[in-house]
Order: structure tokens, then sequence, then C-alpha cells
């Protein structure tokens, strides 16, 4: 799971349900020396963001987790991944 600026991504649909998202909001301030990708040094940003989570194979998470690096515009990313056991 990790947060991601809300870049009119589409949900979408899961089985037979409808498609549905996380949103929320980030606030920061970036400080001199920092080059933040979205707003300015010294400058109160607030943006919409969306909740991803995804599925993955265990032997593959460690791509997954750097490709997701490679590719989000944040400067410092959180990334929850967690074991998941599926119940039938």
């Amino acid at each position: 799971m990790f947060l991601n600026p809300n870049a009119g991504l589409q949900p979408k649909k899961t089985g037979k349900f409808p498609p549905n998202r996380w949103n929320s909001f980030a606030t920061w301030k970036a400080e001199e020396g920092a080059q933040p990708a979205i707003g300015g040094v010294g400058k109160t940003e607030k943006i919409d963001e969306v909740k991803i989570e995804m599925e993955c194979p265990k032997e593959i998470m460690q791509q997954v987790v750097e490709a997701i690096k490679r590719v989000h515009p944040y400067e410092k990313i959180v990334i929850d991944a967690v074991p998941v056991e599926q119940f039938t």
C-alpha cells in the first residue's frame, strides 16, 4: 500500500464490486535544500492523494518496491508491504 498524488487515476472494478478508492490529502512545507516534485521550497502545499493497494507474489516484492520508487514523484515515499493470508 502506498499513497500517490491523485492525477486522475481511475479505479478498476473488482469482481462484482463497483470501483472504489481511498482518497486522502497530504500537506507539507519543503525546507531549504529540498527539491520538491510538487510545489516549492518554503511554501505549504496541500494535494489530494489516492491510496493504492495491490497483491503480488512475495518472490517479486523487492522488484515491485524498486519499480514504485523509480516512478513515484515524492522525495520520500512510504510503502507498507504486508503478507496476506487468503481465506476461502
